[in-house]
Parts: structure tokens; C-alpha cells; sequence
């Protein structure tokens, strides 16, 4: 994702919510499977906009849980797969 493809999500979303940010200890350099994805996430504090490289809707559920994908991107699951 590039500065212009964020912008124009950011835009689309409520203007009255806050960011943060989700990296589970990682710095993803590349795209593919660690792009970057946006997305709205309820938390205890209230509805925030959430960018990072979540890969599953519970976060860390049920404190922080994904509601809805931003992005345009497929939707994540609710948790991984079992091994």
C-alpha cells in the first residue's frame, strides 16, 4: 500500500474516530501476505481505525476485535485455523 491508497481509504472512513496502529512485533517491508490493511476495530476504549497487518479479526478478541475491513481487501477470518 502507498501513501495515495491510504489516503483515499482514510477518507472514506468516520472522521471523528481514532487511529491506531497494529504490527504484533513485526516491521513488514514488503507487500503480499504482511501488507498493510485498515480496518475499524471495536476496543474497550470505543471504535477506533486500525492500521497494521492484522491477520485474523480477533485481535485480541474480546477486548479488540475487527468489525468491518476498510482496505476493499477480502475479509479476515475470525481466528486462525487450528495446526
Amino acid at each position: 500500500m502507498n501513501v495515495g491508497e491510504l489516503i483515499k481509504i482514510l477518507e472514506k472512513c468516520p472522521q471523528d474516530v481514532e487511529v491506531i496502529s497494529h504490527a504484533n512485533n513485526h516491521t513488514a517491508l514488503h507487500g503480499g501476505e504482511c501488507d498493510l490493511r485498515v480496518a475499524l476495530m471495536d476496543t474497550y476504549a470505543g471504535p477506533r481505525i486500525c492500521i497494521g497487518n492484522m491477520s485474523r479479526r480477533h485481535v485480541n478478541y474480546p477486548n479488540e476485535f475487527i468489525t468491518a475491513e476498510l482496505d476493499g481487501k477480502a475479509e479476515l477470518p475470525d481466528n486462525w485455523p487450528p495446526l
